[in-house]
């Protein structure tokens, strides 16, 4: 239940708690699921430990840029999901619950949130930015890959990318690094 959700204490329901908040009804009684997710969200918001859980989640992901700006490549290969784009999605999913801002996509709360007070709008921007390019690689690289014949995933090979590309990419990545600054410390934090 939603309450359950919310009044959880226990490490891995929290972490599950994000899912709760932005639920969108797909099928029955929408006046009924969207009055659960208000709960839920408004639960969410005010619950301390619930942020900080929260935060702490959106700040650990391992970006895939290394040491003196280099890939971090298995087989050559990056994931640009895990180590670019939910960094990215996990920051902008506790703003807006923070915030309370009820936007779905990840570049929506990501600027619904671009004007509060304590938010860095240039941090902002660049994660707008980054997000972008960041889809954009692995979009490009599945087309690649179904032309050859593989799976398309969320795995890059930086080799098959023009240099200007690249030179994005590293940006990007970057842009993701800074994510922990922007999110700052989760203790102080509500």
């Amino acid at each position: 239940t939603t309450s359950r959700c919310i009044g959880e204490r226990k490490t891995e329901r929290i972490l599950n708690t994000d899912i709760c908040l932005v639920d969108v009804p797909v099928h029955g009684e929408a006046d009924r699921a969207n009055d659960l997710v208000d709960h839920a969200f408004e639960g969410g918001r005010q619950s301390r430990e619930v942020l900080q859980v929260l935060w702490i989640k959106a700040a650990k992901y391992n970006i895939s840029l290394g040491l003196f700006g280099r890939f971090r490549l298995s087989d050559g290969r990056m994931d640009l999901k895990k180590g670019g784009i939910m960094p990215i999605f996990s920051t902008a999913r506790v703003l807006a619950i923070q915030y309370g801002v009820r936007a779905l996509s990840t570049p929506a709360r990501l600027l619904a949130v671009r004007d509060e007070e304590t938010v860095n709008e240039t941090a902002i921007d660049r994660l707008v930015e980054a997000h972008r390019i960041l889809l954009g690689a692995i979009l490009n690289q599945q087309l690649l890959d179904i032309q050859e014949g593989i799976p398309p995933s969320s795995l890059v090979n930086p080799k098959s990318m023009p240099a200007t590309d690249r030179d994005q990419l590293k940006w990007a990545l970057r842009q993701v690094d800074a994510v922990q600054g922007l999110l700052g410390d989760p203790i102080s934090h509500h």
